[in-house]
């Protein structure tokens, strides 16, 4: 995904397009994850090391594929999600507004 783990991503935080949302992944065990926007564009499609954060913009609604999701925080904007609920077999699909 182009731009996902820029070492700039914290600078442009500040210059959000309207509309877009903030998503912080922190990753306790190793996972695979698939983030795409409302157009379908991959905002992120990597494995992801343990200890490791990503943080992604993109229009919503934004569709998740994470896998070995126990392992995984989701924070959309400043919320904490509940991956649990969203989780069959280690692997959380969810969509969010």
């Amino acid at each position: 995904a182009e731009g996902a783990s820029s070492p700039a991503g914290q600078a442009d935080l500040a210059s959000e397009k309207p509309g877009e949302r903030r998503v912080t992944l922190e990753f306790e065990d190793e996972s695979w994850v698939e983030i795409r926007d409302r157009d379908g564009k991959l905002l992120l499609f990597q494995l992801n090391p343990p200890g490791t954060r990503q943080v992604v913009k993109g229009l919503p609604p934004l569709s998740f594929v994470i896998g070995n999701a126990h392992g995984v925080r989701l924070i959309y904007d400043d919320r904490a999600v509940d991956l649990e609920r969203h989780t069959k077999t280690d692997v959380a699909r969810l969509t969010l507004e």
